[in-house]
């Protein structure tokens, strides 16, 4: 992921995993840190199995992997997402690279 933009577009999603819930393969469109709040994890990848819990925070690479609940209730996880924010098109210039109708100075 690069965040080498000046400019950074943060979402923090709070998300609640059933009981049970599980994931055989994935790979979330958009990675970065997962912090969890209630409840235990479970992450796998071709290289490895980690488990989390309440206080600790994992990243989703981008990569795919295998999720599921392993507690005997709801996880609560909060999602951090950041993505670079778009560059605004150039003044008198539409995003179709068109000039703009209307006044001019």
């Amino acid at each position: 992921m690069d965040l080498s933009a000046s400019k950074v577009k943060v979402r923090v999603i709070k998300l609640t995993l059933a009981k049970g819930w599980k994931v055989a393969s994935r790979i979330h469109p958009i990675p970065g840190p997962r912090y969890v709040l209630k409840g235990r994890v479970r992450i796998a990848t071709d290289a490895k199995a980690d488990e989390f819990g309440p206080g600790q925070l994992f990243w989703e690479t981008g990569s795919q992997y295998l999720s599921e609940n392993i507690s005997d209730s709801e996880v609560d996880l909060l999602v951090m997402e950041m993505l670079p924010e778009p560059t605004p098109p150039k003044t008198g210039r539409t995003t179709n690279g068109k000039a703009a109708k209307g006044k001019t100075k």
